[in-house]
């Protein structure tokens, strides 16, 4: 029967007059002390007889003086109804259930029908038994206070916690709130959904923390950690917590969880974070008190009594704990009066005056300074007490009702927090009725959609949303309402993605969350919306970059197999370049057979070149910046395109005799117009004519039609215009199509060709122009700084053998067509030549006889050992032996390595007779010849 009410004013246990010498059977003064109390105090007898009743009972329940002894509680029970209206049962009447449990019944919600004038009165009930010397029931004490005038606060608490908990159900993680009494008063819905615990179904405090925590030694350390937070959450006035802990749910599985609490309008909040349940046991913050001042200790009211003639002032125990002072303190006026406010102890003293000299009572409400310096609100009461028509003495009461005075200013508060955390929130809340028609919008919700707070006041939530979508919204908030009226509680939420419909008319991704709440005023719904927009563009930028990285690693593929073949194609050339200078030496005077070996050359020439360009492409060989003629590069892109170009499209290179001379990175070059060649054969589906034409400029003195023109320094620059007759591009396009990642061919492009490009005539200290209309194709001008210096063009060798060499050759290579082509060269030579293709074989025949070898030749890339180890090998044979590299492709790690190794000489594949010659004439070691 315990009320669930907020009990704003009303302590815990009753006054035990008796223990506060005001024998409640005596004369005199201390009957006029319980006859001055505003609360009913009735005491029963063993046998149920109502012995004595003061003066505010006897006239709430129509009680006369004369019936004390003979009425029972039988007598009263029609002036007595249960908190719901129904008459109360005697076997339900507190007096009777401390009488049959010998134990105290408090603060029991009833309803008093006073016979005089049939009003209803909310009281608070409570009794407790008093026990003889002999420890037989003697009497049972009840009180009965008035709560009517705070019924309405307790209403408005209830309403206020409703919307409380309403929120506590939107929150994502689970929570609880426990009451002071360790009872657990609500668990929200994610609380069940996530773990399966309902309210009902809660037990006990100890019997959860057993449960939660079956062992017992990880329980009490749990218990000790907990106890340290809160100490020092206490000092520091935040949260406890938060403290993470091994918790065991209902189907016997556990969960870590981090438990954080915090005080909130008389309740304790608890959060559970990362998918658990958390403790719910706290400490309580009250102890039993003892059986003295039962009456004053349940209504917190202190009584005191003022000596008319002497000025001797005395009060009860109870008084003394309202002031917070030593049970046992003795007071005077004067010290009671330091006490008071100073805004307030005047209307005190003014009030003692007047019922000293008048007989007035008094009433007061007044602020009193405990002696730990609170500030408490007080009523207090005073009355005359009479002798022989004189005012003998002042009797009266303290009551403590500091937090009955600031219920009015917490619920405002409250209400002001409540609305000030939903200004605040980063998302949008929304409330409607029950038709959909908005009731309030948060700052939030009127940013998302662009509409100022008082805007949409008053319309119906459909017109925030799409007109498709409000046929949808509509069933949506009728089917949800419906379920509410039926159901008669709260309705969990649920989550949409919709598209709502800015002010301005743009559309805004947002997930909306809608919950249909049952309260006093009629249903009530809550529309929570989270703007989607950077989420949505975060995803699609995701998406994005994630094609960007399959195209980089592709093409970082192709550079490994492009890496790989070139390899391969540089052992093959070593062999055609090799034998066809070796043919034309052994051809002399067979001119026609001389001609075709010479063509084997040149083309075996071209695709050595070749595979250099294929190798820089792939980043596995080394570029560095040198004079080039432009021209030259121009025309090899030309000869590669060829061979790719759609046969539906021509193409044309119109150039002079000029030496168009740049400084930079051919190869990069190489591949700018690569890209830009590329691009304008799929402007051409259809086919059509590629044009490039070269030139030089000056654009100090030119008269110039580009944009480009004003971006460039003054000076002289060369010019290379790609023209294609495509669809060409629109304004709009064209002056993005250098941006990083921008690109009009969906999937299938990464926008980075033209940005790279761009960037790479820039390096160069140039740029690229563009001119461009749909239907006239597209003009791509590269500009770059011409260079004052000229270059030679390199001639093909196929020069016969010119050194003579001596002496014995070691030569390893794995590849059996490398390995006859060095060994046929450096026999052409004058060497005498041990060729082998296994590493390990080569190594043991040089041990058996080290020093009758010249020199030594290795490749640098094969199985089993490498190059670099074979030269360690030989050397732990001969530490003076000159030996020499052939490598195909250089890493800078294996350069590192070769330096380190001090490799007397590095032959680059593919290498040719004549080139052969020419660097082993660079060493003098051959003619250190063994004897």
């Amino acid at each position: 029967m315990e009320s669930d009410l907020v009990n704003p004013s009303t302590p815990a246990d009753a006054l035990d007059l008796g223990q506060c010498r005001c024998s409640i059977t005596r004369e005199g003064c201390d009957r006029d002390l319980l006859d001055d109390l505003d609360l009913g105090v009735l005491l029963l007898g063993a046998d149920d007889r109502i012995l004595v009743a003061n003066q505010a009972a006897r006239q709430l329940l129509h009680i006369e003086q004369a019936q004390l002894g003979t009425l029972t509680t039988g007598d009263l029970l029609p002036c007595f109804r249960e908190e719901d209206g129904s008459p109360c049962r005697i076997e339900q009447f507190p007096g009777t259930v401390a009488r049959r449990t010998k134990a105290a019944v408090r603060n029991v919600t009833m309803q008093v029908v006073p016979p005089q004038h049939g009003s209803r009165l909310w009281t608070y009930v409570s009794a407790k038994p008093r026990f003889g010397s002999d420890g037989e029931l003697s009497t049972v004490l009840v009180t009965v206070i008035d709560i009517t005038q705070q019924r309405p606060h307790a209403d408005e608490s209830r309403r206020s916690e409703r919307m409380y908990k309403v929120y506590l159900d939107l929150l994502p993680i689970p929570a609880a709130v426990i009451s002071r009494e360790y009872r657990v008063e609500y668990i929200n819905q994610r609380m069940t959904e996530q773990y399966g615990y309902r309210l009902d179904s809660i037990p006990s405090i100890v019997e959860w923390a057993r449960s939660t925590f079956p062992d017992d030694a990880y329980r009490e350390q749990v218990f000790q950690e907990w106890s340290t937070l809160r100490k020092n959450a206490k000092e520091s006035g935040g949260a406890i917590g938060p403290l993470t802990v091994r918790w065991r749910i209902p189907d016997g599985s556990y969960r870590w969880v981090a438990v954080t609490a915090r005080w909130l309008e008389g309740r304790r909040v608890v959060l559970l974070d990362d998918q658990t349940v958390q403790q719910r046991a706290q400490e309580s913050l009250r102890q039993s008190e003892t059986l003295l001042n039962e009456t004053g200790e349940l209504a917190r009211v202190g009584g005191w009594e003022l000596d008319a003639e002497s000025r001797a002032l005395r009060w009860t125990r109870e008084t003394a704990r309202l002031f917070e002072l030593p049970l046992d303190f003795q007071p005077t006026l004067e010290r009671a009066l330091l006490f008071f406010h100073s805004e307030d102890v005047e209307v005190f003293a003014a009030a003692l005056r007047k019922v000293l000299r008048g007989g007035i009572r008094f009433d007061l409400e007044l602020r009193v300074i405990t002696a730990k310096g609170r500030t408490r609100w007080m009523r207090v009461l005073g009355r005359p007490v009479t002798h022989d028509g004189k005012v003998a003495r002042v009797a009266g009461v303290f009551q403590d009702i500091t937090e009955s005075k600031l219920l009015d200013t917490a619920l405002a508060e409250s209400e002001e927090r409540y609305r000030a955390i939903v200004e605040q929130a980063t998302d949008g809340i929304i409330t409607t009725d029950g038709e959909g028609v908005i009731l309030s919008i948060n700052r939030a919700a009127s940013v998302q959609l662009g509409y100022g707070h008082n805007e949409v006041i008053g319309q119906s939530l459909l017109t925030l949303f799409l007109p498709e979508l409000h046929e949808r919204l509509s069933v949506l908030l009728r089917q949800r309402t419906d379920a509410a009226r039926r159901s008669r509680t709260t309705i969990a939420p649920h989550e949409w993605e919709l598209i709502g419909l800015h002010k301005d008319g743009h559309h805004v991704p947002v997930s909306m969350t809608l919950r249909t709440v049952v309260g006093a005023h009629g249903r009530i719904v809550l529309a929570m919306l989270r703007d989607l927009t950077e989420e949505k563009r975060h995803q699609s930028d995701m998406r994005q970059l994630e094609a960007q990285l399959y195209q980089v690693q592709r093409m970082e593929a192709l550079g490994l197999l492009a890496g790989g073949i070139a390899h391969d194609f540089n052992n093959l050339l070593s062999t055609i370049l090799g034998f066809s200078q070796l043919a034309t030496s052994w051809s002399k005077g067979q001119e026609k057979l001389q001609l075709a070996v010479q063509q084997i050359s040149v083309a075996g020439q071209r695709a050595r070149e070749l595979v250099a360009q294929i190798l820089t492409f792939s980043r596995r060989g080394e570029e560095k910046q040198e004079f080039f003629n432009l021209t030259a590069i121009a025309k090899e892109a030309e000869r590669l395109l060829r061979g790719a170009m759609p046969r539906n499209i021509t193409m044309s290179l119109q150039c002079g005799t000029e030496e168009l001379v740049v400084f930079g990175f051919p190869t990069q070059l190489h591949q700018v117009l690569l890209n830009l060649c590329t691009n304008a054969f799929q402007a051409m589906p259809n086919g059509g004519q590629l044009t490039l034409r070269m030139d030089s400029i000056d654009t100090n003195q030119s008269d110039l039609q580009d944009q480009a023109e004003v971006l460039l320094p003054p000076g002289r620059y060369h010019r290379l215009r790609i023209s294609d007759t495509g669809v060409g591009m629109p304004p709009e396009v064209a002056r993005r199509i250098f941006e990083p990642f921008f690109t009009t061919k969906g999937s299938r492009g990464t926008g980075l060709g033209l940005a790279v490009a761009q960037g790479i005539a820039k390096k160069h200290g140039g740029c690229i122009a563009v001119r461009s209309l749909p239907g006239h194709g597209s003009d791509f001008v590269v500009y770059l700084p011409a260079a004052s210096h000229s270059v030679s063009v390199r001639q093909h060798r196929s020069e016969a053998v010119q050194l003579k060499g001596e002496g014995l050759v070691l030569l390893i290579d794995d590849e059996p067509s490398v390995l006859a082509t060095v060994h046929a060269m450096l026999e052409e030579l004058g060497f005498v030549v041990h060729s082998f293709s296994s590493p390990l074989a080569a190594i043991a025949t040089f041990s058996e006889a080290p020093h009758k070898y010249t020199w030594a030749l290795t490749d640098l890339r094969m199985p089993g050992l490498d190059g670099i180890q074979v030269c360690e090998r030989l050397r732990a044979v001969r530490p003076d032996l000159p030996i020499a590299i052939l490598s195909a492709v250089s890493s800078e790690a294996e350069q590192r390595r070769l330096d380190e190794a001090k490799v007397a000489l590095v032959l680059h594949k593919p290498i040719t007779p004549g080139e052969l010659s020419d660097q082993l004439k660079k060493v003098a070691w051959l003619r250190r010849v063994p004897k």
